[in-house]
C-alpha cells in the first residue's frame, strides 16, 4: 500500500497495520461530522474523545467473543484508535485504570515502545503502562 499521505501519523504506523487501516483519512473523514470540516489540523480535544469513544465502544462490541488477541486488534475500530496518536494515550490509559483490555497493541504502536516488555500477566502490564504514563511518557525513546 503506498503512503501518499503527508500525515505524521502515517509516517510512524508500522507496515503491518498500514495494509489493514487507513487511518489519519478515515478519521478526518469521520472527523467531517463532529467538526464540519476535513483537514490535517489537530482535532480538538472534544473531538478526538467522542472519537474515541465511539470507537472504543464498537471495538468492544465487536471483539467480545473473539478469541485471538490478533483478530481483536485487527479490527477497524481499533485501528482507527491507533490512528488518533499520542491523543489517545490519555484515553486508554483512562481506561486501562478501571477496566484494563487488550490496550497493549495500541499502546506500542502510539508510544513506539513496549514498557510492559517481561510482564507475565494483564494486571501486571497495565500497571507497568501507567506507571509508565504516570511518570510523564516519553514517546519513541
Amino acid at each position: 500500500m503506498a503512503n501518499s499521505c503527508p500525515c505524521p501519523c502515517h509516517m510512524r504506523m508500522p507496515s503491518m497495520i498500514m495494509h489493514h487501516v487507513v487511518a489519519c483519512c478515515s478519521a478526518d473523514t469521520d472527523l467531517l461530522e463532529l467538526t464540519g470540516e476535513v483537514t490535517h489540523k489537530q482535532p480538538t480535544a472534544d473531538a478526538v474523545r467522542a472519537r474515541f469513544e465511539r470507537d472504543a465502544a464498537e471495538w468492544e462490541d465487536s471483539s467480545e467473543f473473539m478469541s485471538t488477541v490478533i483478530d481483536m486488534v485487527m479490527l477497524p475500530s481499533y485501528q482507527r484508535i491507533i490512528g488518533l496518536g499520542p491523543a489517545a494515550l490519555p484515553l486508554i490509559i483512562d481506561r486501562m485504570r478501571t477496566d484494563p483490555d487488550h490496550w497493549f497493541f495500541a499502546l506500542v504502536a502510539i508510544a513506539g515502545k513496549d514498557v510492559a516488555t517481561g510482564a507475565k500477566t494483564v494486571p501486571e502490564a497495565t500497571k507497568r503502562w501507567i506507571d509508565w504514563y504516570d511518570s510523564g511518557p516519553d514517546l519513541y525513546s
